[in-house]
Order: C-alpha cells, then structure tokens, then sequence
C-alpha cells in the first residue's frame, strides 16, 4: 500500500482505481443502512464500477506490456 503513493512510477490508473474501489465500497456499505428511495442509481454505480474496471485493466496492460 504504501508503494502505491511513494513509488516514483505511480500510475494514475492505480491511483483512480484504488480511490474509486474505496468510494464505491463506502457507498454500498452505507447504502444497506438507508431505504431505497436515497441510494445512487444503479447506472452511477456500474458507471464508477467501469471506470475502475478500466483503470485497473489499463495497469495490468501496462504492467505486461514493459
């Protein structure tokens, strides 16, 4: 973890990835205490899950690709 922010090869697909994963595990972890009718849209959930699903794709592409 502590790599993740000091490595002077920080990627900022990491970085996106890392922050979003967090925000989308606060908003489901919350989201089960409250009724339906103030929890996000489901688009905006998938649309924060693609987003890290391509962060962390885009990495793993990078990683392989050196």
């Amino acid at each position: 973890m502590k790599k993740l922010f000091t490595d002077s090869d920080t990627s900022i697909k990491r970085v996106m990835a890392f922050i979003g994963f967090i925000l989308l595990c606060v908003t489901m972890f919350v989201n089960s205490f409250f009724d339906e009718n103030i929890k996000p849209s489901k688009d905006l959930v998938d649309a924060v899950m693609y987003v890290i699903i391509f962060c962390i794709g885009g990495n793993v592409i990078e990683k392989f690709k050196k």
